[in-house]
């Protein structure tokens, strides 16, 4: 059974993601970081860990494939005078963002509730 510790921890784990906004890798590394202290402790913890330290790994992956082509496309239609598509660009990358804040907080409230959240689309790097 599963103590209120562990759930608080890997509750932080989860939310810990979010200082990937205000440092540079900070979504990575402190998952990451606290997983790793973390993870012998139990099952519960290591699971929840691992699965938030793949999401932020997938995430800052599909970021970069994403910001590669929004850069690209921006050049391309401000060379070709279409600003209305550049701002639509934007849009999906601010909207990438916030479903990446939103499961976030959805695996961290699953992680406080006693549950491990599988986040969708997400490529299992540490198994």
């Amino acid at each position: 059974m599963k103590s209120s510790k562990e759930e608080t921890n890997a509750f932080l784990i989860h939310i810990s993601a979010l200082l990937g906004f205000l440092f540079p890798f900070g979504g990575i590394i402190i998952p990451l970081v606290l997983w790793k202290a973390q993870k012998t402790e139990s099952p519960f913890l290591n699971n929840n860990g691992k699965e938030a330290v793949n999401f932020n790994i997938t995430y800052g992956f599909y970021k970069v494939i994403l910001a590669v082509g929004l850069f690209t496309s921006f050049f391309v239609f401000a060379f070709l005078n279409v600003p209305g598509i550049i701002f639509l660009l934007f849009g999906i990358y601010g909207l990438f963002e916030l479903m990446s804040v939103c499961l976030i907080i959805i695996a961290a409230s699953k992680a406080q509730k006693g549950e491990t959240y599988q986040y969708p689309m997400t490529i299992n790097f540490l198994k």
